[in-house]
């Protein structure tokens, strides 16, 4: 799974050495919103949707940008950066 490539560098890095647990749940939660797991399909809209998801659920609008929100932004840009997608889903996307 991408996450964990992204983590694994991370904590090479000295960083998330907790392994990310809240940030790993958060991924799989838009996992099952989206239906699979392949992160070059998932879209703006995907996002969009998931986003307003989380907060009809009546999840803090703080919790849902800085633990969903953030987790997703980090792990895509990541992905990115090094080359495992050829493009991410547009950064004001995934603000709440």
């Amino acid at each position: 799974m991408l996450f964990h490539e992204y983590i694994a560098s991370r904590q090479a890095l000295g960083k998330h050495k907790d392994g990310a647990k809240q940030w790993e749940n958060a991924v799989k939660h838009l996992i099952k919103f989206v239906g699979h797991s392949d992160a070059a399909r998932i879209t703006k809209r995907n996002l969009l949707d998931w986003r307003d998801k989380l907060l009809s659920e009546k999840k803090a609008p703080k919790t849902v940008s800085d633990v969903y929100l953030a987790s997703v932004r980090a792990v895509f840009r990541w992905a990115f950066e090094n080359d495992r997608l050829s493009g991410t889903p547009r950064r004001a996307a995934i603000r709440a």
